[in-house]
């Protein structure tokens, strides 16, 4: 397993802390998550429900910015605190970290890190199957 489970205590040791991740993300809607998307820093953040009408759309965005980051960039934090999500955003999930593995093999540097509640379990789990799945490293923190 290629996934590491940090507490509270530690959420400081990431590259961006998760006050910063708060920080940075507009608003949408409040079944589509809110993106940010910082290129300078090799980031980009997905937080809240991921539920709403229209997530085709934004997953598609989303995905061709991930796509473009990668043909001026070796490097790529994702950054995902979902709430919620259902079977559109796991498909749309799929596609980005089969992007983000593709990248990875290619000797890019990927780094993922899932924010979860510590009363949503359901969103650790996806974090841990998405890591085994892709083979991915994916830190995974408890908030």
């Amino acid at each position: 397993m290629n996934t590491s489970l940090a507490k509270n205590s530690h959420i400081t040791n990431l590259n961006i802390s998760y006050k910063k991740l708060k920080s940075n993300i507009k608003s949408l809607s409040d079944n589509l998550p809110k993106i940010s998307y910082i290129k300078a820093k090799n980031v980009l953040f997905i937080k809240g429900n991921s539920t709403g009408k229209g997530i085709d759309a934004l997953y598609e965005s989303v995905i061709n910015t991930i796509q473009n980051h990668f043909e001026n960039a070796d490097k790529f934090n994702l950054y995902l605190y979902i709430d919620s999500l259902n079977i559109t955003t796991l498909k749309n999930l799929f596609v980005i970290f089969k992007i983000l593995k593709n990248h990875k093999s290619d000797g890019k540097n990927v780094k993922i890190t899932w924010f979860f509640d510590l009363k949503n379990n359901n969103m650790m789990d996806s974090a841990f199957d998405f890591s085994d799945l892709f083979d991915l490293p994916v830190t995974v923190v408890a908030v």
